[in-house]
């Protein structure tokens, strides 16, 4: 089994990636700048996705 990761996976061209991924049976990891975002497009994608909260424009958030 893959697990993939798709920063940017809750929207545009990072979204149908993470579709195709979920589609397949990946595991996916979407992120997005809020949880509430990344779980409720997560929740829509399906399969075995998950959402994460990163903001890539602060990275001194990101642990």
């Amino acid at each position: 089994m893959t697990t993939s990761i798709i920063v940017g996976g809750s929207s545009g061209l990072g979204r149908a990636v993470a579709q195709r991924f979920a589609d397949r049976g990946d595991t996916v990891i979407i992120t997005s700048r809020t949880t509430a975002h990344a779980d409720s497009v997560a929740g829509e994608i399906g399969g075995m996705t998950r959402g994460l909260a990163i903001d890539l424009s602060r990275p001194e958030t990101i642990a």
